[in-house]
């Protein structure tokens, strides 16, 4: 029976993976400080970006046996590939969190095995959303669907919160939206799919 570790602030994810993991024959855990040979680590709505999914990476890696230790990160919705490139190398698995729930199970299986698992290369980051956005554009929406507030966006991108309402603007208009919940429908997170 291999132990996996689940760290997410969603409840629903958590629960989600908890008894597909369970079918599968797998121990899950949410305490950190329980033995663990695969970890799926939840960043796709945590502040920070990928620098920060690389520090809880490493804490989790010095707590754990590194020989053993596999690592899955679910990134936030387009940004698997900028993730993969700032953990560089630290996790076996970087993927988009908008991924059906059997690919991240398939994760769990290939790393177990020994094997690693790269971000989809069928496109550029972003290429799942609208072609018309700028790559500024893109990586404001992918933080509003993950539900950051335009304080932590700016923090993040390192801009000022005018500049992210200016685009927000620009992103509505764009994408033919009034408000934000709108625009953040054009890129659902994974709760929602994993809840099909």
């Amino acid at each position: 029976m291999t132990p996996v570790l689940i760290q997410s602030d969603q409840p629903t994810l958590r629960e989600t993976l908890r008894r597909a993991l369970d079918a599968e024959g797998m121990q899950v855990s949410f305490d950190d400080a329980a033995p663990w040979a695969v970890a799926i680590v939840d960043r796709s709505r945590a502040a920070g970006g990928p620098a920060a999914a690389a520090r809880v990476v490493a804490r989790l890696r010095a707590g754990a046996d590194a020989a053993q230790a596999k690592v899955i990160v679910l990134a936030p919705c387009g940004e698997a590939a900028a993730f993969a490139r700032a953990l560089d190398g630290a996790a076996e698995a970087v993927l988009d969190a908008r991924r059906p729930l059997k690919a991240i199970l398939g994760a769990v299986w290939i790393v177990r095995a020994g094997d690693t698992v790269a971000p989809r290369a069928d496109g550029p980051a972003g290429a799942d959303l609208p072609a018309n956005l700028s790559p500024r554009e893109g990586q404001i929406l992918r933080r509003l669907a993950a539900g950051r507030p335009n304080k932590e966006i700016a923090a993040e991108l390192g801009i000022s919160q005018s500049t992210v309402k200016v685009h927000l603007r620009g992103l509505f208009r764009k994408l033919g939206v009034r408000n934000r919940t709108q625009a953040a429908l054009k890129c659902p997170p994974l709760r929602s799919q994993a809840e099909d």
